[in-house]
């Protein structure tokens, strides 16, 4: 006998609904038909995070137009501080006023004034700009400090001169007391002096400031330098690195004469030999 055909003539419908699901996803996809419930869940959650920005934004952008008409916003006061001897109070108000009338306190730039401000005013050696509580605007100036008596021999004018060699202006009776520096060229106010003048002077007062020493006067030549120190005892010093060893001599020198009740009138040390004077 034939085997029975009857296998073959059963039906699968479970395969047939599967690869009709199938086919019907497929071609929805094709036309762009998307599920309305995952088009629902997508656009929900974008709208949950951009809703709370939004709000927020507005009420910024609220908050800072209310406050911009009520003019809790603008510039309310100025102080200025610090400014006495070397810089002038009233022109550095007057510059900042101008810079800062009509302006809001969330728009200002203190750096862009602070530099403006220092172009202006080299009689500072700082300058900081700083907002303060009520819409304020703080400046803070540092002014230079004196550090020796520049006279300059083109024009015998005593001029005051600070550690970076700036020149604030022509002596004053208060300032008798610090040293005295020729200088062999014209000296222009508001200006530098040459460079390499000020940190040996700074390195000698300094040196002389250890050995309790006083130093008057300075003096620079080509070939040495002359000092007068303590009772107008007279220093020559060459052109050497060794600045810290001649002071010590010449410490060492004048404690001794002291001692012995000798007035020293002048001190060599140009040479190999100390040549020593005395009154």
């Amino acid at each position: 006998m034939k085997p029975s055909n009857s296998r073959k003539n059963i039906k699968k419908p479970f395969q047939g609904a599967t690869n009709e699901i199938f086919l019907n996803k497929l071609l929805r996809r094709k036309r762009g038909v998307r599920n309305p419930r995952a088009i629902v869940r997508k656009y929900s959650r974008r709208v949950s995070i951009l809703l709370p920005l939004i709000l927020l934004i507005a009420t910024i952008y609220f908050l800072y137009t209310y406050l911009d008409r009520r003019g809790f916003l603008d510039i309310s006061g100025l102080e200025v501080v610090g400014a006495s001897r070397f810089v002038n109070l009233n022109d550095v108000t007057n510059l900042v006023k101008i810079n800062i009338e009509g302006k809001k306190i969330t728009n200002f730039d203190p750096g862009k004034l602070e530099t403006l401000l220092k172009s202006n005013f080299l009689g500072a050696k700082n300058i900081s700009v700083q907002r303060a509580p009520l819409n304020k605007i703080k400046v803070i100036i540092e002014e230079r400090v004196p550090l020796a008596v520049l006279f300059s021999l083109p024009d015998q004018r005593k001029y005051l001169i600070d550690a970076d060699g700036y020149v604030l202006g022509e002596v004053e009776d208060s300032f008798n007391e610090l040293p005295t520096v020729q200088y062999d060229r014209a000296v222009l106010i508001g200006a530098f002096v040459e460079k390499d003048i000020v940190p040996l002077t700074i390195e000698l007062l300094g040196l002389s400031e250890k050995e309790e020493l006083k130093v008057s006067s300075i003096s620079f030549y080509p070939k040495y330098m002359r000092l007068f120190v303590e009772s107008g005892t007279e220093v020559l010093i060459g052109n050497s690195k060794n600045y810290e060893k001649f002071i010590e001599v010449v410490s060492s020198l004048i404690k001794k004469s002291n001692l012995e009740g000798k007035g020293v009138s002048r001190i060599d040390l140009r040479y190999d030999k100390v040549i020593v004077s005395y009154d």
